[in-house]
């Protein structure tokens, strides 16, 4: 070996091992991005990786727009792995075009719960399990409805996303509260919870329904609260930012959406508006 060989070989030999030993960036984009997707859609954007929910378009129910889906594309996940889950079969959770949609989505696994129509190589959502679905973590309890709710860790976050679980009459408290004491128990600092206040193609906001969104807020104690399950357009914004100015005054934060496609940052316990 010449003298010109060893040297060139002792200088590569520290930058070999800075290489070895530095982690690599998922992504440059360090924001934690959402965007409302209509009823209880929510996109959730870490730098981990993406969680697309409930995302059935822009008219929910009453106009489910299948494979056109518009409010997200598939363009935008292309990043970073995505975990595309559906809490449950209702067509205002999961939309006839949604495999479809998926097949787009180059680093997309999928995951429903309920009798959601599902191919071999997606997984079905069991309650009171804990699973991985691509980049998240899920651990789900049983609806008061059908399918699941869920808590999922993605990256450095953490949500509660109630899918169709819900006080929506006074007779089921019981079966109600003993699911979300579930996910309390197991001790996990959420951040952001999604919890539905509204039912039916009219959107009636009842006092059940509330007193069960602050029964989960109580016990899950998020940092920011975000309501949903509200499809019907006009009365939307009204909807939710009632329920925002309730959780509100009884001590919580909350943040009411006002548009399909809004979108939020997330930061430090902070839900922000963002302009597009």
């Amino acid at each position: 070996m010449t003298l010109q060989v060893l040297m060139a070989f002792a200088l590569a030999r520290p930058i070999v091992s800075q290489a070895t030993t530095q982690r690599p960036a998922v992504t440059r984009d360090t924001t934690v991005l959402l965007r409302y997707l209509g009823n209880s859609g929510w996109w959730i954007r870490t730098p981990a990786g993406s969680l697309v929910i409930d995302y059935v378009g822009r008219n929910a129910a009453r106009d489910n727009i299948g494979p056109r889906l518009v409010a997200l594309r598939p363009s935008e996940l292309s990043d970073r792995p995505v975990a595309i889950i559906a809490t449950h079969e209702h067509d205002d959770h999961f939309a006839t075009g949604l495999l479809a949609w998926a097949d787009s989505v180059p680093r997309g696994s999928v995951a429903a719960g309920g009798p959601s129509p599902l191919r071999p190589q997606d997984m079905r959502l069991e309650p009171r399990t804990s699973v991985t679905v691509g980049p998240a973590r899920l651990w789900t309890i049983r609806s008061t409805d059908s399918g699941v709710g869920l808590l999922a860790r993605i990256g450095d976050v953490t949500i509660y996303h109630a899918g169709d679980h819900a006080r929506w009459v006074d007779e089921i408290d019981g079966d109600y509260r003993a699911e979300v004491d579930h996910l309390a128990s197991l001790g996990m600092a959420v951040d952001i919870a999604f919890v539905p206040m509204a039912m039916g193609s009219r959107c009636n906001a009842t006092e059940s329904l509330r007193t069960g969104a602050m029964y989960a807020i109580a016990r899950l104690k998020p940092r920011v609260t975000v309501p949903m399950h509200v499809r019907c357009g006009g009365v939307m914004g009204e909807r939710y930012q009632a329920f925002a100015d309730a959780a509100s005054a009884a001590g919580y934060t909350a943040v009411a959406p006002r548009a399909i496609g809004e979108e939020f940052s997330y930061a430090e316990g902070r839900l922000t508006r963002r302009t597009r």
